[in-house]
């Protein structure tokens, strides 16, 4: 981190596919002009008071809905690789776009590194 220009500058983007990052998104955005930086300050300052948990952070994660999509996905995966019996449906790029599905990668990544 010390090769970094701005230790004080910071630019994050959140996931159009995660509703807890929506939900943030419009907090953030209802913000004063200058308010957003505040509030992130007030929130970190209070989590990190608090001692709160990152388990209690993905408490909110529906773990079912996580894992129908990650069977799915290793379904397709199979499909295309080795044989696979017919009656396994293939994720559908449709049901959650590539970006969610690159979303969800990085989240179990983000889940074995735990």
């Amino acid at each position: 981190m010390d090769d970094k220009k701005v230790k004080t500058r910071f630019t994050i983007q959140f996931s159009r596919y995660d509703p807890s990052h929506l939900q943030v998104a419009e907090i953030l955005n209802r913000q004063a002009m200058r308010g957003k930086a505040q509030y992130i300050v007030n929130a970190v300052m209070y989590f990190e008071s608090h001692n709160e948990s990152d388990t209690k952070m993905t408490s909110s994660i529906d773990k079912s809905y996580i894992e129908s999509i990650v069977d799915k996905m290793l379904r397709d995966r199979e499909k295309k690789g080795a044989g696979i019996t017919p009656d396994a449906a293939p994720l559908k790029q449709e049901t959650i776009g590539a970006n969610g599905l690159i979303a969800v990668a990085s989240t179990l990544e983000m889940f074995r590194n735990r």
